[in-house]
């Protein structure tokens, strides 16, 4: 027994030893503070992702590539209705999840993005342009999956409110704590977002900290995209989640619905879908007396038109309207429908019904414009009358007002309309076509003897001369209006003119105008005879040139730009000039006031024509020679004056390069230098033309989305490069004089010569 306790004394003795000292029992000395540190903030953060139904494979794509970048995302199924947005608070505290990416597709083009904190807010809608995933970059840089990424700012962030806000939304959503599950420790990228004309850029970048084509070198640390990319326009900022008070609205984005984008030249073959909805809205009226009663509505018809219409109106020919084409489709089944909101009476929000719609809109139509001072021009809407019959007043008969004396005398079927504006704008060229960069039209104009009647007093150059003169103009396809200049070619040479006719001949002077005609008729011309009082048309001319610019090009003296053009036999060199005329986009010529009252500002408009309003452009070119008169000190002047047709249209904005070749930042680059004149210039990268590089979708994914894989075209052979010395590179290296059009390729144009 002694033994026993023996024992059970020694335990609690080496118990005592190794229990943790009380703080009683602990030398502190009285003048020491004790310091407590301070607890570390988790960073608990996990993010939802869903989407939409009707995502296009191009926007799966992108989710999924977020996915990968977010170890933190939990990856939510597909939200049937658009309309019910307020459970997705309750889906993201379902999964565990305070952070929601929510993708909303519209008509399958158009892709919006909701960033929201859940359950409170706030959160905020975007519309999302210029969508680029990993696959289709092909950019060299990779990074690892699930590793953690940098987040970077831009300054613009900090200016405003909403910037801030955003800046602080994104940071809880795409900043990946280091306690996710599937979070690696390692940080070898960089997402920035850049704040460039009021739009978020989104972009990706690796950290590499060798160079590859230096890998045996000092390190270099550089940045290297590697996708996705995509642009973000804030629409509005809500304080709730999903829901609330808006706290912040874009006045500069405008829906893409409203728009009805066409291409090309306008044809009467082609035809353009304008899609949407109808939305119905029903709700109870309010009552100071009783509760709200059950709201009934038996549906007979909705009609949808969209209608399209022309007015002008000019002092000389008053106003005059046209009907440009008027489409309308009913919408509402053949047997009536009934919408209640029963069991909704006392919701604060109606309860709303979308009935789709799709009209096939005729390719011919001119674009939207706005003519005079005026509202009127070419105007486009859609129109929608809903026909309908109350249901709850008829069932309310008992109730007696003094609206039931008017009862027997009222028609059942009540009627309500509603209207939207639709803006019809016309490019060049579709979106998925590259901008063509030497697209040139070649007009060729040949001289024509002057006048007979001339002034005894005055030298002429013989008409023989001029006539062999032959003029080749060459000017773009078309002429983008937001541009600044116009590239133009004049060449000029004689044709079996003989050898001493050459040698008198120069040119002297060459003078270039561009003007823009606008013509205002008073009644559709149709090919019938029209009497002169209804035939009338108003038209008003004005140069596009700067005031600083007079169009007037002095050439050197002794310019005898044909001395050989007779040496060279029937196929002699042209002589050329190439110049980039400059124009402005509001005229800065002196108008009439009273004009300027019905036809508003001059300005550059888009080359059109419609029923009662067309726009044409003219480039002006005068070319000025002197002639040597034989046996003579005195010199003849003659002027050449001729028109040819310019084309001004509009082109897509550029988006950024989706170039194959990988974007490299680098912290320090010697070989560019830096740019010490304004220090606040904000640095942004330049953008250049878009799909430059780019091959199409199609090519790289099937409908369904399932990546293309084409195993029939081998793999082309190494070959190695062959070494040549600089001897035999400059010896193989020839000279030839540049080349001009040939004149069978050519458009005749032949013009009378104005003396």
């Amino acid at each position: 027994m002694a033994t026993l306790l023996k024992a059970q004394t020694s335990n609690a003795a080496k118990a005592d030893k190794k229990r943790k000292r009380t703080a009683d029992a602990m030398d502190v000395d009285n003048d020491a503070s004790l310091q407590i540190q301070p607890k570390r903030k988790k960073n608990k953060q996990r993010v939802m992702l869903l989407s939409s139904r009707g995502v296009t494979h191009r926007m799966r794509h992108l989710m999924n590539d977020l996915e990968t970048l977010l170890p933190h995302v939990k990856k939510d199924a597909k939200l049937d209705s658009k309309n019910q947005l307020h459970l997705l608070p309750e889906l993201a505290d379902l999964n565990n999840c305070n952070n929601t990416l929510y993708f909303e597709a519209r008509r399958h083009e158009d892709l919006y993005l909701w960033a929201a904190k859940t359950p409170n807010g706030p959160s905020i809608k975007m519309h999302v342009q210029n969508i680029h995933t990993m696959d289709e970059l092909k950019m060299t840089g990779n990074c690892l999956k699930g590793s953690r990424g940098l987040l970077s700012f831009d300054k613009a962030f900090d200016d405003s409110e909403w910037g801030r806000l955003t800046k602080e939304v994104f940071t809880h959503i795409f900043g990946v704590p280091a306690t996710a599950r599937k979070a690696k420790p390692f940080i070898d990228h960089i997402l920035t977002f850049s704040i460039l004309d009021s739009k978020i850029w989104f972009r990706n970048f690796q950290i590499v900290e060798k160079d590859p084509l230096k890998p045996n070198g000092p390190p270099e640390t550089s940045l290297v995209e590697i996708g996705p990319r995509f642009v973000l326009t804030p629409i509005r900022i809500f304080e709730g989640a999903f829901s609330g008070t808006t706290v912040y609205s874009n006045p500069e984005f405008i829906s893409p619905a409203a728009y009805l984008d066409m291409y090309g030249d306008p044809d009467a073959s082609t035809a353009y879908s304008l899609s949407g909805v109808v939305r119905v809205s029903v709700s109870s009226p309010y009552s100071l007396f009783e509760r709200r009663r059950t709201a009934k509505l038996l549906l007979q018809s909705l009609s949808l038109t969209f209608e399209g219409q022309s007015e002008i109106y000019t002092h000389d020919t008053d106003y005059s309207a046209l009907r440009l084409c008027a489409i309308t489709r009913e919408l509402a089944p053949s047997h009536p429908m009934e919408f209640t909101n029963e069991g909704h009476e006392e919701d604060s929000d109606p309860c709303q019904w979308d009935i789709v719609f799709n009209l096939p809109i005729p390719g011919w139509l001119p674009s939207s414009a706005t003519l005079g001072m005026e509202d009127i021009g070419i105007r486009y809407g859609l129109y929608a009358t809903a026909k309908f019959i109350n249901l709850d007043s008829e069932q309310s008969a008992s109730s007696w007002s003094f609206a039931t004396f008017c009862t027997p005398f009222r028609s059942r079927i009540r009627s309500i309309d509603s209207r939207k504006q639709i803006t019809v704008r016309r490019y060049v060229l579709p979106p998925h076509v590259n901008r063509p960069t030497t697209g040139v039209v070649n007009y060729l104009v040949n001289s024509h003897s002057p006048s007979e009647k001339t002034d005894g007093s005055k030298k002429r150059i013989p008409a023989d001369v001029l006539s062999k003169i032959q003029v080749l103009a060459s000017v773009p396809e078309d002429v983008d209006v937001e541009a600044k200049s116009v590239p133009i070619t004049v060449r000029l040479r004689t044709k079996d003119l003989a050898v001493a006719e050459c040698n008198r001949l120069q040119v002297t002077e060459v003078g270039i105008n561009i003007v823009q005609q606008e013509r205002w008729s008073g009644i559709y011309d149709v090919g019938l005879y029209l009497g002169r009082e209804h035939s009338e048309s108003v038209c008003r001319t004005f140069t596009l040139l700067p005031s600083k610019d007079a169009g007037k090009y002095q050439l050197s003296e002794d310019n005898y730009a044909f001395a050989t053009d007779a040496e060279q036999g029937d196929n002699p060199t042209w002589y050329t000039m190439e110049a980039h005329i400059p124009f402005v986009h509001t005229s800065p010529a002196d108008l009439d006031l009273d004009i300027e009252d019905w036809a508003g500002p001059a300005i550059i408009r888009p080359s059109s024509s419609s029923p009662l309003f067309s726009v044409s452009h003219t480039l002006a070119i005068s070319l000025t020679f002197s002639y040597d008169v034989p046996d003579s000190d005195e010199r003849a002047r003659e002027r050449l004056n001729f028109n040819i047709p310019l084309s001004f249209g509009r082109y897509l904005p550029s988006t950024p390069s989706v170039g194959s070749s990988p974007s490299i930042l680098r912290p320090s680059d010697e070989a560019q230098p830096a740019n010490h004149g304004n220090s606040t210039e904000s640095s942004h990268p330049a953008f250049e033309s878009p799909f430059s590089n780019l091959p199409p979708y199609s090519q790289l994914y099937d409908d369904n989305g399932d990546r293309k894989i084409d195993l029939s075209i081998p793999l082309p052979l190494y070959t190695p490069r062959e070494e040549t010395s600089k001897d035999e590179n400059h010896g193989n290296m020839e000279y030839s004089s540049p080349t001009c059009p040939e004149e069978k390729n050519t458009t005749c144009l032949l013009v009378d010569t104005i003396p």
